[in-house]
């Protein structure tokens, strides 16, 4: 399993320095975060990374928020290829 996720990874090697984050040792996520250009950064890190809410363009939510906005997605590009009328 290690190997098949090896061959589909990105390896980002070095990363940038980053000192963002409340605690230090997060700075890692948010410095691939930004050179990987990350729609979203899932955490459940209530005191650290949640509470910066985005770095960069990266959108800083939990588990449970993405799936909510992963939703909302869906059902907006179900509704916008009904036919007219049909909303």
């Amino acid at each position: 399993m290690v190997n098949g996720l090896r061959r589909l990874a990105v390896m980002y090697d070095p990363l940038p320095l980053v000192a963002a984050s409340p605690d230090p040792d997060d700075d890692c996520l948010l410095a691939l975060a930004g050179v990987s250009a990350a729609d979203y950064l899932v955490t459940g890190d209530k005191g650290g990374l949640l509470v910066l809410a985005r770095y960069g363009r990266t959108m800083i939510v939990t588990a449970r928020q993405l799936v909510e906005l992963l939703q909302q997605r869906l059902v907006g590009s179900r509704t916008a290829r009904l036919p007219k009328g049909t909303q």
